[in-house]
């Protein structure tokens, strides 16, 4: 149990700091590891080879995500366009694209569990 304890503390405490810090005007995306991001690829890519990967532009904000910096918004072209210019420079393979106009509100299911 005092581990548990531990890592809730730790996630609950760097929670606080980092909103103190960004409230603080600390709000530059490269200070938060934004442009690591895309090196996510090349480590799946590097250590499971064959590995498919689905390009998705549909991300939503809903709920309480409007409360938090950096997933209360949906993703910009320009940003979409930079993931998909990297895939297809650096050679990935087994890629599905999705278009950039996928990420409409009219693409949400009901979730009122109609139907079940």
């Amino acid at each position: 149990i005092g581990i548990v304890v531990s890592m809730f503390t730790a996630l609950y405490v760097t929670k606080k700091v980092l909103w103190a810090l960004y409230n603080l005007g600390l709000d530059k995306p490269s200070l938060y590891g934004k442009k690591k991001d895309i090196k996510v690829f090349d480590f799946v890519k590097d250590n499971t080879p064959g590995a498919y990967f689905s390009i998705m532009n549909q991300y939503i904000p809903l709920g309480r995500a409007n409360e938090f910096p950096g997933i209360n918004r949906k993703v910009t072209p320009r940003e979409y366009e930079k993931v998909l210019n990297y895939i297809i420079e650096s050679g990935f393979k087994n890629c599905l694209l999705q278009e950039i106009g996928s990420a409409d509100k009219r693409y949400i299911p009901n979730f009122d569990l109609s139907g079940v």
